[in-house]
């Protein structure tokens, strides 16, 4: 056989990726890779290195039985989340992403653009809802970078 056609074979006899071995991916894909079967994935399955290390700019939170937001832990925060950019509109428009995941029970992801001191400037939020029993929401995974 050619070359080709050893590596296609080699190929079809490898395992499939861990998460791990898959490197950087879109944030709600992991969201769905760690849910599996369940409705919702448990704050305690995220893998906070891969978090930090692939998703930075992203915000662990507690929700509690009013359906109150608390920020609990941040993944490597620098620039947008860490900078006075956020106007109260931008600040606003992140709370109501978030409550709306956890009214809806399920991600949301929207792009907006805000005035910040420096012109105006693109966001694109990600709100994943967590649940350590996989019915009720009590935690919510966030995540922005700027466009």
């Amino acid at each position: 056989p050619d070359l080709l056609t050893d590596i296609v074979i080699r190929r079809r006899h490898m395992p499939a990726p861990t998460l791990a071995a898959m490197g950087p991916i879109d944030i709600t894909a992991y969201w769905n890779h760690i849910r599996g079967t369940r409705r919702f994935p448990s704050a305690a399955s995220l893998d906070r290195g891969k978090l930090a290390r692939d998703w930075p700019n992203t915000v662990l939170m507690r929700c509690d039985s009013e359906r109150q937001l608390l920020a609990l832990r941040f993944s490597q925060v620098h620039g947008l989340l860490s900078s006075n950019d956020f106007s109260t509109m931008a600040i606003e428009w992140i709370r109501s992403l978030c409550m709306m995941a956890v009214a809806q029970g399920r991600p949301i992801e929207k792009s907006e653009a805000f005035p910040t001191k420096n012109g105006p400037m693109s966001f694109c939020a990600v709100a994943l809802p967590l649940s350590s029993d996989g019915q009720v929401v009590d935690h919510l995974l966030f995540h922005v970078r700027g466009e």
